[in-house]
Formats: C-alpha cells, structure tokens, sequence
C-alpha cells in the first residue's frame, strides 16, 4: 500500500486536497482530528495538556483548544512543549491505522498532518504533497474559517516551519490561491 504523507501551510487547504484524495479511493488518516480526540477528556494526551499547561485552558473540564492556542502561538517554546506531548500519541494513532488500511485492502493511504515532516512522519510516506498558498490567501481563510484578525493570523503563520523550508522535503507541490475546480484539476493531474 501507498502512503501519502499530505501536509502544507496554514489555512492553506490541506482538508480540501484530502477530500479529493477520499473520492480517488484514499485511506484518510486526518492527525488534527486524532489530536482532537487526544486531547478530550479521557484522551490519550488529556492529562499531560493539563499538568504542562495549567486548568486556565479548561473549560468546562475540557481543553479548550482556542485557549490553548493563543499560549501556544505567542510563544514558540510553549508550542514545541505542546507538539512533544501530543505527537507521540498522534503517532502511534496513525500507525495503528495504517495497519487497518492494509488489512482492508486499501490502494493508498494520506496522513493528512500539518505537522507531517516536524514529527518525522514523512519519513514512512512513498510521497510528500505540500499544500501551499499566498499569505494574503492564508490570512483571508483564517479569517473567514477561525475568526482570527490579521495580526493573530500572521502569529499563527509564523509559528510554522516556512514553506522554502518545507519545500525540500516535497515530492509534490500543490498551490491553492484559486477555486475548489482548480485544485481539484492539479490533485487529479497528480494521481
């Protein structure tokens, strides 16, 4: 089985490419909903969020994750703590379901992880597509999609490796400044 490693720039439409890859017959593993059902109560990275990071981002008794993000995204060391204390359980989720994928059948898989070569993932896929778009793209999605206001958005943007960085380890490079039709057209060219 084929492993596609999908990753890309912030809000740059890593979730779209996935579902175009979904109606081609891919196995999707999606590590940001991993991650979010790691970090619920009773998760797998739930206690550790909370002893590193304190009850203020709780809410409820959950993570809020909102809370957690602008912590995190205002400083640099306190998302590298955050990455080293969820990846490994993302990791091990996404090996767990490569093994159904195989079991099923499956012609091909996608991690679709925004942090795919930051945890060394991309190091067990056959290919690395990188989802890019231009920073004005970027910060109108986060706008229109989280509600963030520019300058929160250029934290966010800032907080990643940059694409010039990311771009050595594509086998794939998918721009997505245009519409959904676009894209779609560049991802069936690819497969």
């Amino acid at each position: 089985m084929k492993i596609n490693g999908l990753t890309g720039t912030i809000a740059s439409g890593k979730s779209s490419v996935s579902k175009i890859l979904q109606t081609h017959g891919g196995f999707i593993i999606d590590a940001d909903k991993i991650n979010h059902e790691n970090m619920k109560s009773g998760g797998s990275a739930y206690d550790e969020i909370v002893d590193a990071f304190g009850l203020e981002v709780l809410v409820d008794g959950e993570i809020d994750r909102k809370k957690l993000g602008k912590i995190v995204f205002a400083d640099k060391n306190k998302l590298d703590k955050l990455v080293g204390l969820t990846h490994k359980h993302v990791i091990s989720k996404t090996n767990e379901l490569l093994g159904l994928a195989e079991k099923a059948g499956a012609d091909f898989s996608v991690i679709d992880a925004p942090l795919l070569i930051e945890a060394g993932i991309h190091e067990i896929c056959d290919e690395v597509w990188l989802v890019s778009c231009s920073r004005e793209t970027a910060i109108k999605r986060l706008f229109d999609r989280d509600g963030l206001l520019p300058d929160e958005a250029l934290e966010r943007l800032g907080s990643r490796k940059p694409f010039e960085e990311l771009k050595r380890f594509a086998t794939h490079i998918i721009e997505n400044d245009g519409t959904m039709d676009d894209l779609r057209a560049v991802v069936e060219k690819i497969i």
